[in-house]
């Protein structure tokens, strides 16, 4: 029996961390449905068919819970999570068609990786989806695989850099912070005798374990609000005290005192400060937590984490009207600008500066041993530290003057052709491969000519619904471009406060 009369857009798979890969098909999906105007849908399996077939354990990236949260966050209209065991797995991937998509879902369209597999011994592939296609009367969508870093975005490759303690890579793939949720149990209260409190959360047998060791984290639990807290987690067998048989998870929150057993809470991973390690006494292990501490809460760490614990997954927060505090992972430098340009004259600002701050940390004060003088002139005593942070300046005004002068020349690699119509039209052609369009903008030195050109050409114009969804190619440029781009959108409302158009924001940049 048919569950959707008219049909649905679905796609299926374990989306087992609902990393960027998943994200893309699920984005496809809301895209498609909203195309060919049915509902849109997400087929996923629980248990994982990993741990049924192969028993394997310590293997899940993602709990049920949060799997399900995540994808209906992206407005998907109907999630099926079907219950799988060795009964299911004699499914054939005829029958998966057949029976399951088709007679109880009713698919129109299907959205899948093309590596996927399905059916018994995963004998089912991109091939018997597109064999079917015809007999059945639904439609496909065939992604390519997501790069990131010249690698496949798998489940796979994010457990692999989670065991090896490449959290970053991890998090980057995941498109977020890696995420652990549990419930609080009472523990042997020893952090509460050293003056370092923490709280424990059992590891499930089901879900993957992480490189064991320390880790800057933040963590949220629903009875104190929906505020994000600050601290430091250790992950592992405690071994200077040899009394655990499982890995548990601890954190020590940052100014919290609270009792938080039996509450279910979320801990996302920000950073790996180092692995697990036995210490020979209680003096010891006190020492390197006050290290660890230390690391966490220096002034930019803390700075960024206090934004972070500010703003919602895809949120933001407006300060002015054109201050805006967004989330974005940068790839660049600082302000995500000059990522073109030579690294030498921030790298010597940042690690000279880094260099005083580590001395106020440890001396209390900054040490100061070059002494500079001419007779009986002087320069203040400084240090190597000093002395970088100067150097990259001087590299980056000599770098950014070509920018600030207005002599900043096109570079000569741009293939610009240019040629002169019979009309007196000077074309310039400026190749950009980034989307498969072709963008012109007519620039008129006449307002009036302008105006009535432009009206007469509109005058047969004639919008229909899917002219629109073609134009859908400028609003995601706009929103690559601009919208995921905290200088981007500085930069537009400085023009639009100095330039007083009165046109407010822009939308589209040409037609």
């Amino acid at each position: 029996m048919n569950t959707h009369k008219a049909g649905i857009v679905i796609t299926f798979g374990n989306f087992d961390g609902i990393h960027l890969g998943h994200r893309f098909a699920i984005f496809t999906v809301k895209q498609m449905s909203q195309k060919m105007g049915l509902p849109s849908a997400v087929l996923t399996f629980e248990p994982h068919p990993s741990s049924v077939l192969f028993n394997k354990n310590h293997f899940k990236l993602i709990d049920q819970e949060h799997k399900a949260r995540l994808i209906s966050s992206h407005g998907i209209d109907y999630l099926y999570i079907i219950g799988f065991d060795k009964g299911f797995s004699q499914i054939s991937c005829d029958e998966f068609i057949g029976e399951i998509l088709v007679d109880k879902y009713n698919v129109k369209h299907i959205v899948v990786g093309k590596n996927c597999t399905f059916g018994n011994k995963r004998l089912g592939n991109i091939s018997t989806l597109r064999k079917y296609s015809d007999v059945y009367g639904y439609s496909l969508t065939e992604l390519e695989p997501l790069m990131i870093d010249d690698k496949i975005c798998s489940s796979s490759l994010i457990r692999e850099y989670l065991q090896s303690g490449e959290l970053e890579a991890a998090n980057r793939l995941l498109g977020m912070p890696y995420q652990i949720s549990g419930v609080v149990i009472k523990g042997a209260c020893r952090g509460r005798k050293i003056g370092f409190p923490t709280i424990n959360i059992p590891i499930e047998d089901c879900m993957i374990k992480v490189k064991f060791g320390t880790y800057y984290a933040k963590i949220a639990f629903s009875n104190y609000g929906q505020d994000w807290l600050y601290g430091v987690v250790n992950i592992g067998m405690r071994p200077t005290f040899k009394d655990l048989k499982k890995p548990i998870i601890e954190m020590h929150i940052f100014d919290f005192n609270k009792d938080l057993y039996d509450h279910k809470v979320k801990i996302q991973l920000l950073q790996f400060i180092r692995s697990e390690k036995k210490f020979h006494s209680i003096d010891e292990l006190k020492e390197q937590i006050n290290y660890d501490i230390m690391k966490a809460s220096l002034t930019d760490q803390a700075s960024k984490l206090y934004i972070n614990s500010l703003i919602d997954e895809e949120g933001y927060i407006e300060i002015s009207s054109f201050i805006r505090l967004v989330e974005v992972w940068n790839s660049g430098i600082s302000f995500g600008l000059f990522s073109n340009l030579p690294y030498k004259g921030f790298s010597l600002m940042i690690g000279g500066a880094i260099g005083n701050v580590v001395d106020r940390i440890y001396w209390k004060a900054v040490y100061d041993f070059i002494y500079f003088h001419i007779g009986d002139w002087y320069w203040p005593a400084f240090n190597l530290a000093d002395l970088y942070v100067i150097c990259g300046i001087f590299v980056l005004l000599y770098k950014c003057y070509p920018v600030f002068s207005g002599q900043l020349n096109i570079k000569k690699d741009i293939n610009v052709q240019h040629a002169k119509l019979k009309n007196g039209l000077d074309v310039y052609v400026v190749p950009n491969h980034r989307i498969p369009a072709v963008l012109h903008s007519v620039i008129y030195k006449d307002l009036s000519l302008a105006m009535e050109i432009e009206a007469d050409r509109m005058v047969s114009f004639n919008v229909s619904r899917d002219k629109i969804e073609r134009e859908n190619i400028v609003l995601k440029e706009r929103k690559i471009l601009i919208d995921n781009q905290p200088i981007a959108l500085l930069r537009e409302e400085m023009n639009n406060a100095f330039y007083r158009t009165g046109y407010g924001n822009q939308l589209l940049y040409g037609m």
